[in-house]
This record gives C-alpha cells, sequence and structure tokens, in this order.
C-alpha cells in the first residue's frame, strides 16, 4: 500500500484550489493526519 506524505496532501490541495477555487487552509491537522498517516504496525 502506498501513503502519501503531507507534502503530497498539500501539494494536490493546492493544485485544487488553483483548478476550481476554495478556502485555502486546514481546518483540523488531526483530522488530515489521521487520513493521511499509516496505521501503527
Amino acid at each position: 500500500m502506498i501513503w502519501l506524505t503531507r507534502d503530497m496532501v498539500e501539494a494536490f490541495h493546492r493544485e485544487s484550489l488553483a483548478r476550481f477555487g476554495g478556502i485555502d487552509g486546514l481546518r483540523d491537522e488531526g483530522l488530515r493526519a489521521s487520513a493521511a498517516n499509516p496505521p501503527p504496525a
């Protein structure tokens, strides 16, 4: 399984904002971390 890094997620977010508009920023760092980080082994 491939896990996305924080940098990758932020790059996807910036590209999405550039294409479709929206509000920049992160509402909840904990949610981002739980979605993007691999589970503990």
